[in-house]
């Protein structure tokens, strides 16, 4: 699904395309010509989990989310203006992916702490701290750590 939201600014960004094994019925929608809009940022994002209680839990404690109930008891979890919504594996909300599974998702964090910071809240939590690597879009590293429904690395 995609939103519209006019924020009155120019999208500073140019988007790039790398199609490979597209699905024939895709391919219709594939041209050279750049969209007339800029995606401004995902709204929301869905993980699929096994326990929401222990998802809220870490999130929360570990990374300072906020959890939020919204209609029909759903649950979600929040930072800044982004949102996180949660589907227990098997209870599904639609819209949902086509193959919903907990633990298929990679998140990236990005925080102003220094990562040393990050590294000794972590080892505070028991959590094992993942390998430094590079950070593709600029000179920082980063600390991946294996949580319940996805694997999350924190810039």
């Amino acid at each position: 699904h995609i939103y519209t939201h006019s924020l009155g600014t120019e999208c500073p960004l140019t988007c790039t395309h790398s199609h490979t094994r597209v699905p024939s019925h895709l391919v219709r929608y594939l041209s050279d010509s750049q969209p007339p809009f800029c995606i401004q940022r995902p709204d929301p994002l869905v993980l699929t989990v096994r326990s929401l209680d222990r998802t809220i839990n870490l999130y929360t404690k570990v990374l300072g989310m906020e959890a939020t109930t919204f209609k029909g008891g759903r649950k979600a979890l929040s930072f800044g203006v982004q949102k996180i919504n949660l589907h227990v594996a098997g209870k599904e909300f639609e819209p949902k992916a086509a193959v919903p599974s907990p633990g298929s998702a990679d998140l990236c964090l990005i925080t102003e702490a220094p990562l040393s910071t990050v590294a000794q809240h972590l080892k505070v939590r028991q959590l094992p701290e993942g390998p430094i690597i590079a950070n593709p879009t600029g000179p920082m590293g980063s600390h991946l750590v294996s949580m319940p429904s996805s694997v999350f690395c924190i810039y």
